[in-house]
């Protein structure tokens, strides 16, 4: 097996970086049926998108795999590996749920009914209570966490789901003690909170252009949803400050656009990106375009949005 990866530092043009994408696909077409050979490639959304049309790619894209977790499978995960270190949370589960853990060379598992998301969301609602607040208006304890960590496109990565779980856990037990379910619902919104600072990070390192095309928004004072106008508006003031600051990052990151690219066409391509890689999520109101960012993102950069999770922490009593 031939693996590639990080098409994305081979090359801080994104044109160059396209063109090796499309002659990689070609490559691996021609070497699909070879012998004794395989090939694999990691390829980021924006950069496939990029590539363009190869003939017969699709052929190869009709099989890719995009690595997506449900929200099942992030339960199941984080409930995994809180019952190979906790007696407790073993007995709760069984008492609640019915389903027993068993040891097996060291490791505690129990059968796949623990997995359906009924088992799940009871279990859930035993931990956290029925719904994040005194009413089914704050939003029903077992979807929020998820809703309020998936990105554009719907995904959640399972460390930023456990980065949220312990992050509630740790906040429950320092803030609300004597509250009467395992995590409070506030404790839940903390968790969130620095799932979101923690994922921002992480995305920093492959795109750093995206800080300052979404700092701006709260540098503005400026909420979300957004119309998609007043966003480029915002990122033309200034003699486009925020595209020429995004310019100036051409030598240490993949900006993404091409080199010499009028302002325009920058914006498009900057929005059309932000959108591949699940960052903002186009939607329509009353015929006008607006742009909404979803909580993982927004929260790290404390941009404000009516009815959202606030930017910041609820004081505690």
């Amino acid at each position: 097996m031939v693996v590639f990866d990080a098409l994305d530092r081979a090359s801080n043009e994104l044109t160059q970086v396209s063109e090796m994408t499309a002659g990689l696909l070609r490559v691996m077409l021609q070497l699909r049926f070879a012998k004794g050979l395989r090939l694999k490639a990691f390829i980021r959304e924006d950069i496939l998108a990029q590539a363009g049309p190869v003939v017969d790619g699709s052929k190869l894209l009709n099989k890719k795999v995009t690595l997506q977790w449900t929200q099942a499978e992030l339960y199941g995960l984080a409930f995994y590996r809180i019952a190979q270190r906790s007696d407790k949370f073993r007995t709760f589960f069984s008492r609640v749920v019915g389903i027993s853990w068993r040891s097996f060379g060291g490791r505690y598992e129990c059968n796949d009914s623990a997995d359906e998301p009924d088992k799940q969301e009871k279990l859930w609602r035993a931990l956290v209570g029925d719904y994040m607040g005194k009413t089914a208006t704050k939003g029903h304890s077992y979807r929020y966490i998820h809703n309020h960590l998936s990105d554009g496109l719907g995904r959640v990565a399972p460390r930023t789901f456990l980065t949220a779980l312990d992050a509630a856990l740790e906040s429950a037990s320092a803030h609300y003690p004597d509250k009467p379910h395992v995590i409070h619902h506030e404790a839940i919104k903390d968790g969130v909170r620095d799932a979101s600072t923690a994922r921002v990070t992480e995305l920093h390192e492959e795109y750093q252009w995206i800080a300052p095309a979404l700092q701006c928004i709260k540098d503005q004072k400026k909420t979300i949803p957004i119309d998609k106008e007043e966003l480029e508006k915002i990122w033309l003031q200034n003699k486009a400050s925020v595209l020429q600051k995004i310019e100036s990052m051409r030598d240490k990151a993949l900006v993404p656009w091409q080199n010499g690219a009028p302002n325009s066409e920058r914006m498009e391509r900057l929005l059309a990106t932000l959108e591949q890689i699940g960052i903002v999520r186009p939607r329509k109101k009353n015929g006008n375009e607006r742009i909404e960012l979803p909580d993982i993102y927004r929260l790290a950069y404390k941009i404000g949005r009516h009815g959202g999770i606030s930017t910041q922490r609820k004081p505690k009593s």
